[in-house]
C-alpha cells in the first residue's frame, strides 16, 4: 500500500493548558511546555492484497514503476488512481507519505531497490533496499518521509535491482 497524508500543525505557547477541538476531530496533545493540534487534512491510498501477477523488471540501473496496485483506498482532497498505478497530489504542502510492500521474485541473491517517485524525480528520503536471498520467500520492505509539493504532482513507486537479467517481481 501506497498512502500519502497532509497536516497541519499548530503549536500554543501557553504552559500547561488543555485544549479540544472538534476540527477534523484527529487529535490535540497536551504537553508539559505546548499544546500542540495535529489536524489530517487531504490523503489517499492505493494498494494491492494477494496479488499473484509478476512484473518484469529489467536489469538497468534506472527504476521501473510498479503496476500492481489494484485498488483505491480512502481519500480526501487528493485523486487516488489505481489503474495508473499513482496519487495525484493536486494541492501544495508537506505530507506525510508511507509505503510498504510484501513480495516475492524468480531470482536469489538479489538486491531490490526501490524509492517514491514525485513528478518523476526519485525521493531519497523514501528509499528502500532489500536483499532477497531466496526469490520465492515473502519479504517485506517499507518507507516512511515527508515531500514538499509545490505544484501539482504524481506520486508513484518505482524499482530496480542488482541481477544482470531481467527479473520477474510479485508484489503480495
Amino acid at each position: 500500500a501506497a498512502v500519502i497524508a497532509h497536516w497541519n500543525t499548530f503549536v500554543d505557547e501557553v504552559n500547561g493548558l488543555d485544549v479540544t477541538t472538534t476540527n477534523l476531530g484527529i487529535s490535540v496533545a497536551s504537553l508539559n511546555a505546548d499544546v500542540a493540534e495535529v489536524r489530517l487534512g487531504w490523503f489517499a491510498e492505493i494498494h494491492v492484497h494477494d496479488a499473484s501477477t509478476a512484473q518484469s523488471i529489467p536489469a538497468t540501473s534506472s527504476y521501473t514503476k510498479l503496476t500492481c496496485f489494484t485498488d483505491d483506498g480512502a481519500s480526501s482532497g487528493i485523486s487516488p488512481d489505481y489503474t495508473n498505478d499513482k496519487i495525484a497530489v493536486i494541492q501544495p504542502g508537506y505530507y506525510l507519505v508511507n509505503g510498504s510492500f510484501n513480495f516475492t521474485s524468480d531470482t536469489d541473491n538479489l538486491l531490490i531497490k526501490g524509492s517514491a517517485f514525485l513528478g518523476g524525480v526519485r525521493q531519497d528520503n523514501l528509499y528502500f533496499c532489500r536483499k532477497a536471498a531466496t526469490g520465492a520467500n515473502a519479504e517485506s520492505v517499507s518507507f516512511t518521509g515527508i515531500v514538499d509539493v509545490t505544484t501539482s504532482s504524481d506520486l508513484d513507486v518505482r524499482v530496480s535491482h542488482s541481477g544482470v537479467s531481467a527479473v520477474s517481481l510479485t508484489v503480495l
